[in-house]
Formats: C-alpha cells, structure tokens, sequence
C-alpha cells in the first residue's frame, strides 16, 4: 500500500502497517510542544496544526486550520510582502530559514525561528510546505541581557582606568608643579639677595622637575608621540642592548640572547624600540629580586587570520617578534588584564606605572601589537610584535636631539601656541638667537600672516597637537 505523508510517497507491506506507521508519525508531531509544527498548501493555507503550534501562537487547529499563514505576521511584515517573498524564496530554493518577529492570537509579538521547506510528490509537482517555528523569545532576551551587561562592565572599567589614571596623573602633575613653583620662588628670593649662583641651581632643579619623562610615557601610550621609523636590523639592536643589560642588571640575574637567522627587517623608531626592550627588561629583574634568568628571544612570526579575530585591532600578516622572558613571580589574570593601563603597578610604591603602557601604546602607534603571557611562580613572557618592513630604500631621518642650523640672526621663525604663556616664554627663549621671533594663536593665524610680505618667514614653530594641525585645514 502508498501513503502520501508530507507530499512523498511512501510504499508499506499492508493497509494496516501503513495506518500504524502514520498514527505513530502524528502521534510524534503532536507531541512536540517546543516546536510549531504544521503544513501549508501552494498558496500557504494551513492545512495540518500540532500541539506546539497551538501553545506558542495560541489559534486551536479548529481556529486556524483552512486559514493563510499571514495572519502570523505584523502588519508591517504583510504590506511588505513577506509571507509572500518566504514561499517564493522556498519554492525556488527549496528552503527559507530566517529569524523574525511574528504575532500570536492575543496581538503579543515574539521573536521566532521559522524553517519553510517545499514538498513535492514523485511527480516533482509542488504539493505545499512544511513550517517548523520555535519561539526563540527567551534566547533573544537572555542575549541582550548579556549585551548589556557586558556593555556595563565595558563602562565600569573604562570609568575605573579613567579614575586611576586621572588619579596618577594629578599625583604625579602635583610633585611636578610643586618643584618647578617651589624653583621658582627660591629662585625670586635668590635674585633678591644677589645670589646669582643659587638662582642657577634653583632653575636647574626646575628643570629637573619638569617630568619630561613622564610627559613622553603618556604621549607613547596615547600614541601621539613623534617617532622618526627607519629600516633597523632588530637582531642588531637586541646584540647592543645585551651589552648595556648585562652591565645594569645585576649580578643576580643571568642574560640570555637568542637571536634568530634570517630575521626580517622592521620599521620602527630606534630609540623607542630600545627604551621598550630596556623597560622590559627592568620589570622582569624586578619580578626577580632574588635572582633569575632573562631571556631575551628574537624570530619571525606570521599571525594568522584567526589570530587576528581574537585580538583587537591587529592585522594578520607577518612579523617581527621580540620575547623578553623572566623566570620571576608572574601575573595573575587579573594583573594581566591591567598590566597595559596608565599608572597601574604590582611594584606597590615604586616605579610610575607607565613601563608597560609605554611599551603597548609604542606597538600600536608602530603598526604592531604586545601581548602578556604569565602564571603565578611561573614567570613572564611579554611580546612585542612589530611588523616586517619590505621596502628597499634607506630611511633618512635626523636622530632624536639633534638641531637642525639655521642661520642665526638672519630668519624670522613664527611660533604657534594656542596657550598664551607657553607661547611668550618660547618666544622670549628665541630671542637670544634669533633676529625676528613672531607668534600666532593658531594655524589660521599663522597662514593668514605668512601671506604678507611684512611676516614672510621660512622657519615656524607649532605644538604637535592633533587639534592644532586640524585647524590648519590644509597646508
């Protein structure tokens, strides 16, 4: 005997296997409550309802069945045609699956998981459509919950490294402001009595006292410092650093260098790159007070693509890896976690906290990336990965400090400076050596004056400010 059962035929031994086979199969779709279960016509006309049917939408078979399946849509959904676009979809297809919004008796609204798929008899006609939906409400829910949630930590902890870092730039901005007042009014008293000698010191102190290490740790984090990349051999550079660390770090600590064969060049700046290896290398002989071993590792490295979807903001591709490995007292997750974040330290009172935030905002603002590895009584192992220069020209690049000549007394240099006094006390700095110092508030200012002939200049001086130079508009 044949039965047609979701538009196939089905071929049995007997009438009475085939009624059994088929009792069992309604028996089942009936008993699924969790899932929608029911059958259209070409036209999408119920035909068939289950029990889960009934108990998500809430129409009785007796109410629903003869009816058109868009009376489970919005409004919205009907004038836009969908009931109609999700049959012609399976028709042609074979099969819809899409997640949406349907509307069940009472006019409430839930998200739904709808699958259409198209039947056919063993002719191939099309015979109707099976539809299966599950109320998927609850998961929705649950993941804009999560969402939230995570989006509220997210805000948490930015207020929180917000505060820190407030926090330790007032404390550190505090000792700063309170030397260079304090030279200051030594300095006034000094000159008062005639003691030249000690306004020099008192100035000298000042001098000192300005933190320009600590203005440069949080122009490197913020990724705005100057840098002046060039082509660098990285082994090279690691090979002269060895030398200088084995000098500095102790006794106590043994220095291992391990430099790769056929290491690709990199594009950085030398002197950044150095001032990270050597941070580096401090906080791991401090995470060793009763000695250990540093290791310092060089070799190419390639991040793939599924490296890169785990970790923000960093492109695959290939690149140059230095490792500083220590064998001290390691990192909790957490110390991790934070180990990047401005003035966060696990030195308790020593150290400024801007190490490891130097060395981060130095990979991001190079094109690479640094990563911590560690366990608690395991040790550290932080990574900088700097990408592989392929170019073939020599950078040119004039070293850090050194002053490009002009010729003295006969230049007139303009100085832009948004704020008042730094830009009279740099004015008031040039007039030594220079025969026309000029100053301007801004950009504009600056472009507006150069174009008289009065104020025409080939040397200007501005702030390297991200603000500034937008101003400018172009230049």
């Amino acid at each position: 005997m044949k039965i047609t059962l979701f538009g196939r035929e089905f071929a049995w031994p007997s009438r009475q296997a085939a009624l059994l086979y088929t009792q069992q199969f309604q028996l089942l779709v009936d008993g699924v409550t969790d899932y929608a279960i029911y059958i259209l016509d070409p036209n999408g006309i119920v035909l068939s309802w289950n029990a889960g049917a009934e108990r998500i939408k809430g129409w009785t078979a007796d109410e629903i069945i003869g009816q058109p399946f868009n009376r489970f849509f919005t409004d919205l959904d009907r004038e836009a045609g969908l009931p109609e676009q999700i049959l012609a979809t399976a028709r042609g297809e074979g099969r819809y699956e899409r997640e949406g919004i349907r509307v069940r008796k009472n006019g409430s609204r839930f998200h739904a998981h709808a699958v259409v798929n198209a039947l056919h008899n063993g002719r191939g006609e099309l015979v109707g459509f099976a539809k299966i939906t599950r109320d998927i409400t609850a998961l929705v829910e649950a993941q804009e919950t999560l969402r939230r949630t995570q989006e509220q930590l997210a805000q948490s902890q930015k207020m929180e490294a917000l505060g820190q870092l407030t926090g330790g730039m007032a404390h550190d901005f505090n000792n700063m402001l309170a030397i260079i007042i304090s030279a200051f009014q030594l300095s006034e008293r000094a000159l008062n009595r005639g003691d030249h000698a000690k306004v020099k010191e008192y100035i000298a102190g000042g001098l000192d006292g300005a933190y320009l290490e600590l203005i440069r740790r949080l122009l490197a984090f913020a990724r705005q410092q100057p840098l002046l990349p060039r082509p660098l051999d990285a082994n090279g550079l690691v090979s002269n650093l060895s030398e200088i660390l084995r000098r500095t770090l102790g006794t106590h600590i043994q220095l291992e260098v391990v430099l790769a064969g056929g290491l690709w060049k990199i594009h950085a700046d030398q002197t950044q790159l150095e001032s990270s290896v050597i941070n580096l290398a401090a906080n791991a002989r401090d995470a060793m007070p009763d000695g250990g071993k540093l290791t310092i590792e060089t070799s190419n490295a390639h991040l793939d693509d599924n490296y890169a979807a785990q970790h923000i903001d960093v492109p695959p591709g290939q690149y140059v890896l230095i490792a500083i490995t220590d064998t001290g007292t390691g990192m909790t997750r957490e110390q991790i976690g934070k180990a990047f974040e401005p003035f966060y330290t696990t030195k308790g009172g020593r150290g400024t906290g801007l190490g490891l935030a130097q060395v981060y905002g130095f990979a991001k603002q190079s094109g690479g990336h640094a990563r911590i590895y560690s366990e608690p009584g395991h040790g550290t192992t932080v990574k900088l990965y700097l990408p592989r220069y392929t170019g073939t020209g020599e950078a040119v690049a004039v070293p850090a400090g050194e002053v490009v000549p002009f010729d003295q007394g006969h230049e007139t240099v303009l100085v832009v400076e948004d704020e008042a006094r730094v830009r009279q006390l740099t004015s008031d700095a040039l007039r030594p050596t220079v025969r026309k110092p000029r100053s301007a508030c801004s950009p504009i200012a600056l472009m507006l004056r150069c174009s008289s002939p009065m104020w025409s200049c080939r040397i200007w001086m501005a702030a390297n400010s991200p603000k500034r130079h937008s101003d400018a508009g172009q230049d």
